[in-house]
């Protein structure tokens, strides 16, 4: 297997590994493997093909410092070497079948249903000026063969200099966890002719052959969108918003028999100063099935979801907590709430310290 860019569920190295999928009949998984052929390192050539040039550009341009950064051709046929994968499946019996071809694969995440894959791969050009995760990106829908079926979205390279934020671009791409498609966001257009018009930011739903512009509008929120999530059956659907240095939670009741999107969204928790620690209410508690789909946790009667947070005091000791919010009004009761003097106790060498 190959544990080089592709071992977090999202290529951003902080989520659970997705890089061991089961399909629906439990009988196989979806894995990166190291391509059969792939080869010795590449050696380095001593006679230099050309002199480097290096382009400055009209404007000043914000730049992060790099410790440690792609310099010449070796380096990118290097780079190129080590995170190309093979994705597979592979049965119990040892059988491995190979899905298209070998690319540099950041993230997969195997559908519901088990027919698709969704599969963010790093493209070139690479730069000598910035890390690779601003290389290009494209996020691709392949068929259980590995054969493409759409490409959803392409980042270009980015090296500080582009006049394009990206804000109408889709983005935030994740199946639904009830198996009713893919999820994305995407920002309304720029109003031409007025520059102070409102652009609301958007949440869709795209089934199959996933051609985005006939996509089915779920929910719209006037407040950009930071991060959304569903509930397990589909029915509810949740979003982090923001206005200014503020965020808040917003809730929709989706209708799946509907072809309209969601009525306007009810505020469960107001928007609210994110740099006091002490005064968090606590963030949407959400779960992840078995091949990492997220869903937000709602409870049996479908009227309440749960917060969760650390609970810091004003001397930063935390107490834990778990809030039930009632999704009709945002309305809170305590369910669970740590003990503080909990914290003051010897730690055995397995347990995680906590630190204020």
């Amino acid at each position: 297997m190959l544990a080089t860019i592709g071992t977090s569920a999202r290529g951003q190295g902080s989520g659970p590994s997705q890089m061991l999928q089961w399909t629906p009949d439990g009988t196989a998984i979806v894995t990166l493997l190291v391509p059969a052929n792939r080869g010795p390192e590449p050696p380095e050539d001593p006679i230099p093909a050309g002199p480097l040039t290096r382009h400055t550009r009209d404007e000043p341009t914000p730049m992060r410092t790099y410790p440690t950064l792609l310099e010449d051709p070796h380096d990118e046929a290097l780079f190129e070497h080590y995170t190309t994968s093979q994705i597979a499946e592979v049965g119990l019996d040892g059988s491995v079948r190979e899905l298209g071809e070998p690319a540099m694969v950041e993230s997969i995440s195997l559908s519901p249903d088990g027919e698709h894959l969704l599969v963010t791969r790093i493209e070139r050009p690479f730069s000598y000026i910035t890390s690779y995760r601003d290389f290009p990106r494209a996020t691709l829908i392949l068929d259980r063969n590995g054969s493409r079926v759409s490409e959803v979205a392409y980042r270009p390279l980015d090296e500080g200099g582009g006049d394009d934020d990206g804000e109408s671009e889709a983005r935030g791409f994740a199946w639904l966890p009830d198996g009713s498609g893919l999820a994305f966001m995407r920002r309304a257009e720029q109003d031409e002719a007025d520059d102070e018009a409102l652009r609301p930011d958007r949440i869709f739903r795209v089934d199959a052959p996933f051609d985005l512009e006939e996509a089915e509008l779920l929910a719209e929120s006037e407040h950009p969108i930071r991060s959304m999530s569903v509930s397990r059956d589909g029915e509810h659907l949740f979003a982090t918003v923001v206005d200014g240095g503020e965020q808040g939670i917003a809730h929709w009741e989706i209708d799946p028999e509907s072809e309209s999107a969601a009525s306007d969204p009810t505020m469960i928790v107001a928007f609210h100063d994110t740099d006091d620690p002490t005064a968090l209410p606590g963030e949407l508690w959400t779960r992840e099935t078995g091949n990492g789909v997220g869903y937000a946790m709602v409870s049996g009667d479908g009227e309440s979801a749960y917060l969760r947070g650390d609970g810091y005091k004003a001397d930063f000791r935390p107490q834990p907590f778990v809030d039930r919010v009632r999704l009709a009004d945002g309305s809170t009761e305590r369910i669970f709430e740590g003990a503080r003097d909990s914290f003051d106790q010897p730690q055995s060498p397995w347990t995680p310290m906590w630190t204020a």
